[in-house]
């Protein structure tokens, strides 16, 4: 009787670990390599038929290009283990036990293809995958409008100028058809926006300005170049202006030693100030800082005073010009 016992006990066993070979209906996916150790394959047609699944079900638009068998040796343990790799071609990589045929791992390809899955945008649909997508569930092409970075990073496409790549995805760009920098000329695709910048010592009114001119990113500092100073300057001298514009680094001799040209904005009337190199209010015609503008020669002037010196002979009119 107890070898009876023995013997079911026996077949219970092996009924079970039979069972266990059966594919994974739902692999885990491991987005990391889990083998170790050096090995070396052979090209093989009659691996098992999960591996075919496998693919069609994560990757149906993707073909088989090979399958190898592996030996590996472990360096620590000088023992022996044997994967299935599989390669598709779109790039991706898995690997799959030689003796259960379960999914082990999978590696993913580094170009950027983008996907949309669950309002995240990833390089590609291996992925999206990893992350726990099914293929059938992702859109091609990034998650647009709100899910794009606003990083400038910008690219060109059919001569316009985008934010960065994902922006110009949006926008219907073909990913094979999209260059890096901006167009060239540029200037013409940059918003009117003003937020200045720094760069070389001058100031953009905007990044893609600054770009354009050929400014590398990573060296690009937000801001007026020279810190806060002018901007204190200005809202301390002129309160209820908007700041148009500044140029630090002025060169206009005919304007003595002015360092900034600022463009201010006062009602709608645009009007050119200038602030030396140390952010005091500056002019060479000993006028006050009173604004009641002016119109001389279709140029706005802060005062009257300014307007005859600055405009000598002009026809002045009060108010800004029309």
């Amino acid at each position: 009787m107890k070898k009876v016992f023995y013997l079911l006990f026996v077949l219970g066993v092996l009924s079970f670990s039979i069972s266990s070979c059966t594919k994974n209906e739902e692999p885990v996916k491991i987005p990391v390599v889990t083998h170790s150790g050096s090995g070396n394959g052979v090209l093989v047609t009659d691996y098992c038929e999960e591996i075919d699944d496998w693919a069609e079900a994560n990757y149906p638009d993707a073909t088989i290009d090979s399958v190898l068998l592996v030996t590996y040796s472990n360096p620590q343990s000088g023992e022996d283990f044997q994967e299935y790799v599989l390669y598709l071609s779109n790039g991706v990589t898995a690997g799959f036990d030689a003796d259960t045929c379960e999914f082990l791992w999978e590696t993913c390809p580094t170009e950027y293809d983008p996907v949309c899955w669950e309002n995240n945008t990833y390089n590609n649909l291996c992925e999206a995958i990893q992350a726990g997508a099914d293929s059938s569930d992702v859109e091609a092409g990034a998650c647009c409008t709100d899910d794009c970075s606003e990083d400038f990073n910008p690219v060109c496409w059919n001569d316009v100028t985008y934010e960065n790549e994902c922006v110009a995805l949006c926008a219907g760009a073909v990913a094979s058809e999209i260059t890096p920098g901006a167009c060239s000329p540029c200037e013409d695709d940059c918003s009117d926006e003003y937020v200045p910048v720094c760069w070389n010592g001058v100031n953009y009114d905007n990044e893609c300005l600054a770009l354009c001119d050929g400014a590398v990113a990573s060296e690009i500092t937000q801001g007026i170049c020279g810190g806060d100073c002018i901007n204190d300057a200005i809202s301390n001298t002129f309160p209820t202006a908007t700041v148009v514009s500044i140029v630090s680094g002025y060169s206009n001799v005919g304007y003595g030693n002015a360092f900034y040209a600022v463009t201010l904005d006062f009602s709608g009337a645009e009007v050119v100030v200038y602030f030396d190199e140390d952010c005091n209010y500056y002019t060479m015609c000993d006028c006050d800082t009173t604004v009641d503008i002016q119109c001389a020669g279709s140029t706005n002037y802060l005062n009257n005073c300014e307007a005859e010196c600055q405009a000598p002979g002009e026809t002045i009119t009060s108010g800004p010009c029309s």
